[in-house]
Protein backbone atom coordinates (compact mmCIF):
# COMPACT_ATOMS: atom_id res chain seq x y z
CA UNK A 1 0.00 0.00 0.00
CA UNK A 2 1.61 3.66 -1.35
CA UNK A 3 2.39 6.08 1.23
CA UNK A 4 0.38 8.84 1.87
CA UNK A 5 1.77 12.45 2.53
CA UNK A 6 -0.34 15.24 3.29
CA UNK A 7 1.81 18.61 2.53
CA UNK A 8 1.06 21.97 4.78
CA UNK A 9 2.64 24.53 3.14
CA UNK A 10 2.96 28.15 4.00
CA UNK A 11 4.78 30.93 5.91
CA UNK A 12 3.35 30.23 9.64
CA UNK A 13 4.24 33.80 10.63
CA UNK A 14 2.99 32.84 12.91
CA UNK A 15 1.58 29.46 12.87
CA UNK A 16 -1.78 29.28 15.14
CA UNK A 17 -4.85 27.27 16.23
CA UNK A 18 -6.42 27.46 13.02
CA UNK A 19 -3.91 26.24 10.99
CA UNK A 20 -3.83 23.21 14.01
CA UNK A 21 -7.18 22.63 13.53
CA UNK A 22 -6.74 22.13 10.18
CA UNK A 23 -4.19 20.08 10.30
CA UNK A 24 -6.51 17.35 12.57
CA UNK A 25 -9.17 18.14 10.55
CA UNK A 26 -6.94 16.84 7.59
CA UNK A 27 -5.42 13.88 9.50
CA UNK A 28 -9.59 12.56 10.50
CA UNK A 29 -10.39 13.56 6.47
CA UNK A 30 -7.39 12.47 4.77
CA UNK A 31 -5.56 9.56 7.16
CA UNK A 32 -2.46 10.01 5.41
CA UNK A 33 0.47 8.45 6.56
CA UNK A 34 1.82 11.80 7.69
CA UNK A 35 1.03 15.12 7.24
CA UNK A 36 4.20 17.32 7.15
CA UNK A 37 4.74 21.09 7.53
CA UNK A 38 6.36 22.58 5.04
CA UNK A 39 7.50 26.57 6.03
CA UNK A 40 7.91 28.61 3.04
CA UNK A 41 11.53 30.03 2.45
CA UNK A 42 11.38 33.02 0.66
CA UNK A 43 8.17 33.15 -1.06
CA UNK A 44 8.67 34.20 -4.94
CA UNK A 45 5.17 35.97 -5.19
CA UNK A 46 6.14 38.21 -2.10
CA UNK A 47 9.50 39.11 -2.45
CA UNK A 48 9.52 42.43 -0.12
CA UNK A 49 7.22 40.79 2.79
CA UNK A 50 8.89 40.53 6.01
CA UNK A 51 8.85 37.07 8.06
CA UNK A 52 10.23 36.13 11.25
CA UNK A 53 13.39 34.34 11.58
CA UNK A 54 13.18 30.85 9.93
CA UNK A 55 14.53 29.41 13.06
CA UNK A 56 11.32 31.24 15.01
CA UNK A 57 8.58 29.80 13.03
CA UNK A 58 10.47 26.67 13.22
CA UNK A 59 10.39 26.67 16.71
CA UNK A 60 7.05 27.49 17.13
CA UNK A 61 5.74 25.01 14.69
CA UNK A 62 7.40 22.35 16.81
CA UNK A 63 5.82 23.56 19.78
CA UNK A 64 2.30 24.07 18.15
CA UNK A 65 2.59 19.67 16.75
CA UNK A 66 3.77 18.39 19.37
CA UNK A 67 2.19 15.71 20.90
CA UNK A 68 0.79 14.29 17.32
CA UNK A 69 3.55 11.73 16.14
CA UNK A 70 1.84 11.98 12.57
CA UNK A 71 2.89 15.89 12.36
CA UNK A 72 6.14 16.64 10.93
CA UNK A 73 8.49 19.16 10.42
CA UNK A 74 10.31 19.89 6.80
CA UNK A 75 11.92 22.76 7.05
CA UNK A 76 14.04 22.01 3.55
CA UNK A 77 12.78 25.44 1.96
CA UNK A 78 13.79 27.47 4.80
CA UNK A 79 17.38 26.22 4.36
CA UNK A 80 17.30 27.07 0.24
CA UNK A 81 18.92 29.38 -1.48
CA UNK A 82 16.79 31.32 -3.54
CA UNK A 83 12.94 31.75 -3.81
CA UNK A 84 11.02 28.77 -2.99
CA UNK A 85 8.58 27.04 -5.78
CA UNK A 86 6.36 24.38 -4.51
CA UNK A 87 7.07 22.41 -7.93
CA UNK A 88 11.05 21.92 -6.71
CA UNK A 89 9.86 20.72 -3.49
CA UNK A 90 7.30 18.43 -4.80
CA UNK A 91 9.47 17.14 -7.00
CA UNK A 92 11.96 16.21 -4.19
CA UNK A 93 9.09 14.40 -2.23
CA UNK A 94 8.06 12.63 -4.98
CA UNK A 95 11.91 11.19 -6.19
CA UNK A 96 12.58 10.58 -1.91
CA UNK A 97 8.67 8.65 -1.51
CA UNK A 98 8.28 7.05 -5.10
CA UNK A 99 5.19 5.73 -5.38
CA UNK A 100 3.49 8.03 -2.46
CA UNK A 101 0.24 9.64 -2.72
CA UNK A 102 1.43 13.10 -2.34
CA UNK A 103 -1.61 15.80 -1.47
CA UNK A 104 -0.83 19.30 -0.99
CA UNK A 105 -2.85 21.05 1.66
CA UNK A 106 -2.93 25.45 0.71
CA UNK A 107 -5.12 28.29 1.96
CA UNK A 108 -8.07 29.13 -0.28
CA UNK A 109 -6.32 32.33 -0.96
CA UNK A 110 -3.49 30.29 -2.29
CA UNK A 111 -5.52 28.39 -4.62
CA UNK A 112 -7.35 31.43 -6.12
CA UNK A 113 -3.55 32.30 -7.11
CA UNK A 114 -2.61 28.97 -8.37
CA UNK A 115 -2.62 29.61 -11.79
CA UNK A 116 0.00 31.81 -11.40
CA UNK A 117 2.21 29.81 -9.62
CA UNK A 118 5.29 28.76 -10.74
CA UNK A 119 4.99 25.16 -13.24
CA UNK A 120 1.35 24.52 -11.84
CA UNK A 121 1.21 22.08 -13.99
CA UNK A 122 3.86 19.81 -12.23
CA UNK A 123 2.76 20.95 -8.91
CA UNK A 124 -0.73 19.59 -9.73
CA UNK A 125 0.78 16.65 -11.68
CA UNK A 126 2.55 15.58 -8.59
CA UNK A 127 0.29 16.34 -5.53
CA UNK A 128 -3.38 17.01 -5.00
CA UNK A 129 -4.08 20.30 -4.41
CA UNK A 130 -6.37 20.21 -0.73
CA UNK A 131 -7.74 23.61 0.03
CA UNK A 132 -8.45 25.09 3.28
CA UNK A 133 -11.35 27.63 3.24
CA UNK A 134 -11.09 30.93 5.31
CA UNK A 135 -13.82 32.85 6.78
CA UNK A 136 -15.10 35.81 4.82
CA UNK A 137 -13.45 34.15 1.62
CA UNK A 138 -15.74 33.38 -1.09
Amino acid sequence: MPVKLAIFGGSFDPPHLGHLAFARFALDALAPDQLVWLPAGRQWQKPDQVMAAAVHRSSMIRRLIAGEPRFVLDDRELHRRGPSFTADTLREFAGQNPGAELMFLIGQDQYARLPTWYQVETVTALATPVVVPRAGEA
